[in-house]
This record gives structure tokens, C-alpha cells and sequence, in this order.
């Protein structure tokens, strides 16, 4: 799937990675998506703006 997805009734456009999924960004060498795609990774692991932190029992629903 694309990288940059565009919000079909903002126009608004997002970058769309999963450390899980995406493995590299087609257009680019594979040094420089390795390189952006860590630096993607890094900044989404450790910003606490991307993250939900609450307190969890079983049965518990998180939406985001």
C-alpha cells in the first residue's frame, strides 16, 4: 500500500507504516528507505502524542 494516504473527504495526507508490515518504500534506493523507515519507526516509538496509555483489566476497549 502507499505510504502517504490521502484522507478521501480532508484531502489531508498521512503516512501509513507498521514496523510489522512495512518492509520498504518502492521508489526509493534501499538505503534511503531503510534510513526513513527507521527514522519513521524510531519517531512513532518514542512520541508520546502516538501512544495511548491507560489502565487495562480484562474486558477493556481501547479506541484511538
Amino acid at each position: 500500500h502507499p505510504v502517504v494516504r490521502v484522507h478521501p473527504a480532508t484531502g489531508e495526507k498521512a503516512l501509513y507504516v507498521n514496523q510489522g508490515f512495512t518492509k520498504h518504500i518502492v521508489g526509493f534506493k534501499h538505503e534511503e528507505s531503510e534510513w526513513l523507515l527507521k527514522f519513521l519507526f524510531d519517531h512513532i516509538a518514542k512520541g508520546a502524542d502516538f501512544q495511548i496509555r491507560g489502565t487495562y483489566r480484562p474486558g477493556t476497549v481501547v479506541v484511538w
